[in-house]
């Protein structure tokens, strides 16, 4: 969870106030990022996901999928 916020940090770092920078901090860290989290590891949506003859679609390499998708999905609103 700490690099997810680390790559919006680093994106946004000189367009926020501080207040604004906790208030994502606390949202992203308590609603965006498990519910990603348990997408993808707990079992959820994309674990799920199977096509005929081509097993699971969604195979997460070392926890990097996660991290990235939700990191990146909020800076670009801030670019």
């Amino acid at each position: 969870m700490d690099t997810a916020l680390t790559i919006v940090t680093g994106a946004c770092a000189e367009r926020w106030k501080f207040i604004t920078f906790s208030v994502t901090s606390v949202i992203m860290g308590a609603l965006t990022y498990p519910l990603f989290a348990n997408w993808a590891w707990g079992g959820g949506c994309w674990r799920n996901w199977n096509q005929p003859g081509l097993g699971k679609v969604y195979a997460d390499f070392a926890g990097s999928g996660v991290v990235h998708s939700v990191g990146d999905s909020l800076p670009w609103p801030c670019a």
